[in-house]
């Protein structure tokens, strides 16, 4: 059985603008509707070119949500890193499921820094600028940040291919035996 739901009479239905296109072919933009689990859904206008992460952030500001996830009708992942909507075989008129990803937070009850992160987005740390940020030389290798953990002025966290990347006070500073660091099932703060 299937049923047919007339998205725009659903409480929370809304239509967004169509993106500006991403380069100079013509094509038609695509309608995609995306609906959270509680039946909240939004109608986006967006080139077939468009990559994953643009339609991700639309429904995310919406939605007034961070880190959503969202999945085809199929029940695949659609990440966000990796392909325009075209590549993930997204059409015109086609429903994407997003769920909310909870975010998680580190912080040490003395120190002066907290860190925000989820699994599939990215780290955020605010506080003391001398110990606690990330800055871009670390930016890059917090990628699917799995776990972290604080002192009162550095950060460690275990990515998704189980190596750890640490930031902050420099006494914190783990490149000397990164190398060593590797297949990181669990971390702990003395």
């Amino acid at each position: 059985l299937s049923q047919v739901f007339d998205m725009s009479k659903m409480e929370g239905y809304q239509t967004l603008a169509p993106s500006e296109a991403r380069n100079d072919e013509v094509q038609e933009p695509l309608q995609i509707y995306v609906c959270l689990l509680s039946s909240r859904c939004i109608t986006l206008t967006l080139s077939p070119g468009s990559p994953v992460k643009e339609l991700q952030s639309a429904a995310e500001r919406y939605f007034r949500m961070g880190a959503l996830r969202l999945f085809s009708a199929n029940g695949r992942l659609l990440k966000q890193g990796c392909c325009r909507l075209q590549d993930v075989g997204l059409q015109d008129g086609d429903t994407v499921t997003a769920i909310a990803e909870p975010l998680k937070l580190a912080a040490h009850p003395w120190g002066s820094m907290m860190c925000a992160f989820s699994i599939s987005g990215p780290v955020v740390t605010w506080g003391d600028d001398k110990t606690g940020k990330t800055g871009t030389s670390i930016a890059p290798y917090l990628v699917g940040v799995q776990a972290v953990q604080a002192t009162s002025h550095a950060f460690a966290a275990i990515c998704h291919d189980g190596s750890v990347v640490c930031w902050g006070d420099p006494e914190g500073d783990c490149t000397q035996v990164a190398q060593k660091l590797r297949n990181v099932k669990e971390i702990q703060k003395n």
